[in-house]
């Protein structure tokens, strides 16, 4: 997107052009001069001032002087729809508020936390939202953590009493917070909201505070369409999928707990059987905290056979500490029953993983082999994988024509090109030109996958020469 740098003295006949406006000034404009400003006002449709070199900086001279163009009833922006705004302290709030009117429909608000005072402004700013703002379909809040957990205390209950009286509401964004069921739990009667998005970002320091477990049910509005949340699985499988969610058909839950088999199974049994129309779901549970996990809380088949009774998933995500506990022929039986998903990651990354053993066996390349005579319908595959296993051979391999992209996380593999060669040829019996091998950032040592793709290229290039050869040959 473009972004020209103007003053207001700019002729109106290059007005329709745009469409990202950054005004810079050396000095402010005289109160006549913003008169200028009005000849486009009305053109506006987005107003930002979510950076981080204005958070402090007060707009009040300016917003005195173009406040003279208006009459008090009328909008300065009359046709703006998105709003976003960074609220650091003090009343900085009231600027914005200048800018809020009913056509708004997108909010995305930035608050910076100072010391645990303040609760009787935030609720003052929120009263303005509700009042100003009654037809937000999208609000979007972010909280920037620099002070004391307590400093935020006060938020939860303001939202909790903002959130209910905007009835057209249809997307909600939160961070995290420590009271955050109660307050997503406000949204219950909200007759239009369709997604509740409140995952946590892994560049937030945790350590500020812990949220608060939910003591009771949370209740969600039967017409949610998506949600994330951050929730341990017993949580979820207790207070939180303990009704019905019709038409729900994604949902992503994030637990910071190193969870176990139990409450693996517990959490998809309770998916299962109250969100069956499900097409997206994803499960993260790669926490372990320093601890040293036995081998006995690797997931299994067993753990997540439950969610084949969601008939209609597209993609499924799970993540987990310790790779996945998955024998060929468990990964054949998921392939052959949940032919509808085409996007299928099975923790390619595990962030504790210690070596295989014949009892419990890692992916290697011949679950690759039955990937290819039962996963067609593929077009994205994560596996974490034992790239030094034997390579099995793989003649009249069914190829994969759909898949796009084969992630092997933080899978292992030597770095020599000798020792590549062989894994690079059986890869292209059955993947094409169109499918691309890629590890983790994370991967350790990442050498080897940049070889072999490298030389995937060149192999699957040659197998189609070979094949046209051949088909020539019996002509």
């Amino acid at each position: 997107m473009g972004r020209h740098h103007h003053g207001l003295d700019l002729a109106r006949h290059d007005e329709d052009g745009f469409y990202d406006l950054q005004c810079l000034f050396k000095t402010l404009p005289t109160p006549s001069g913003w008169s200028r400003f009005d000849l486009y006002r009305r053109r506006v449709r987005a107003l930002d001032n979510n950076h981080d070199e204005v958070v402090n900086m007060s707009f009040r001279p300016v917003i005195s002087d173009i406040a003279v163009l208006r009459p008090d009833y009328m909008a300065f922006f009359p046709n703006l729809t998105e709003l976003s705004w960074a609220y650091a302290h003090g009343d900085l709030w009231r600027e914005s508020v200048f800018f809020m009117h009913k056509g708004i429909k997108k909010f995305s608000l930035t608050l910076w936390l100072g010391e645990p005072e303040g609760q009787e402004t935030i609720l003052q700013y929120f009263e303005h939202i509700a009042i100003r703002m009654p037809h937000l379909q999208s609000f979007d809040l972010t909280l920037c953590y620099d002070a004391p957990a307590e400093s935020q205390a006060h938020i939860g209950p303001a939202l909790s009493w903002l959130l209910p009286k905007l009835r057209l509401l249809t997307a909600l964004t939160l961070p995290r917070m420590i009271d955050a069921y109660a307050v997503i739990s406000s949204t219950a009667s909200l007759p239009n909201l369709e997604t509740i998005n409140a995952n946590v970002s892994v560049a937030i320091d945790k350590s500020l505070f812990s949220v608060f477990p939910p003591t009771s049910n949370v209740t969600l509005p039967c017409s949610l369409l998506s949600l994330s949340l951050e929730i341990s699985y017993s949580e979820a499988a207790t207070h939180l999928l303990c009704t019905e969610f019709p038409v729900m058909t994604k949902l992503s839950l994030w637990s910071d707990k190193p969870e176990s088999p139990v409450s693996t199974r517990a959490l998809t049994k309770a998916i299962a059987l109250h969100c069956e129309s499900l097409r997206d779901i994803s499960l993260i549970a790669d926490t372990a905290d320093g601890l040293d996990l036995p081998s006995d809380r690797r997931i299994a088949l067993a753990d997540i056979q439950p969610l084949f009774g969601c008939h209609s998933v597209v993609r499924f995500s799970i993540t987990h500490a310790l790779p996945l506990l998955l024998t060929n022929n468990d990964i054949r039986n998921l392939l052959q029953n949940w032919i509808t998903v085409v996007d299928l990651s099975l923790n390619p990354s595990p962030s504790h993983i210690s070596p295989p053993d014949a009892s419990k066996p890692y992916s290697d390349w011949e679950t690759l082999v039955v990937v290819a005579e039962h996963g067609g319908h593929l077009e994205n595959l994560g596996l974490h994988l034992n790239g030094f296993a034997k390579i099995p051979p793989c003649i009249g391999t069914t190829p994969l024509p759909k898949l796009k992209q084969l992630c092997v996380g933080t899978s292992k593999l030597p770095s020599k090109m000798e020792d590549v060669l062989g894994p690079a040829r059986f890869l292209s019996q059955f993947l094409t030109l169109q499918c691309r091998v890629q590890c983790s950032y994370k991967c350790p040592d990442p050498k080897g996958w940049d070889i072999l793709s490298e030389l995937l290229e060149h192999s699957i290039r040659v197998r189609m020469e070979e094949q046209e050869l051949a088909k020539t040959r019996v002509r």
